[in-house]
């Protein structure tokens, strides 16, 4: 039996259970964490300095499953570059750039990962706006940039 169809035959599948990693979930599991209303905590990073395997981003997002980022290796705490690393994957995965939109890329970076721990309400953060990676960034293409082109450092 695949791990997550344990949680699921043992009922500690549900709304409020968040899997970590999900590199190697196959498409039972998928459909079972949809039906639980369940998320995924990608750690891409990690995924990538272990050489653990990636998660297929497509067939999580076909499935409408919620995802969050965190990082269980410490080889370099920066959620931007979280956020970088899954939209790199998806576009490897995809052969095409923009696979997951900059708004839910930064929705993965923050409200996914308040309400995977039970928070409904977070406080708001705001980026540097004269922080020399955002130079010359306006309008619309701030939150491009704060994803593509900063890291965590422009929230100091």
């Amino acid at each position: 039996m695949r791990p997550i169809e344990l949680l699921a035959q043992t009922g500690c599948l549900g709304p409020r259970t968040t899997i970590v990693h999900g590199t190697h979930a196959d498409e039972t599991e998928l459909s079972l964490l949809a039906a639980a209303g369940a998320r995924i905590c990608v750690c891409p990073l990690t995924e990538a300095n272990l050489g653990d395997g990636f998660l297929p981003v497509a067939r999580v997002r076909e499935h409408g499953i919620p995802l969050c980022i965190g990082s269980d290796s410490n080889v370099r705490l920066d959620p931007l570059e979280e956020l970088r690393e899954l939209e790199g994957i998806a576009r490897r995965q995809e052969l095409r750039r923009n696979v997951v939109p900059v708004p839910e890329l930064l929705a993965i970076g923050s409200a996914e990962g308040a309400r995977a721990i039970g928070l409904e309400e977070w406080p708001e953060v705001e980026a540097d706006l004269a922080h020399p990676s955002l130079a010359g960034v306006a309008g619309e293409e701030v939150e491009a940039a704060l994803v593509f082109g900063s890291g965590a450092d422009v929230f100091a």
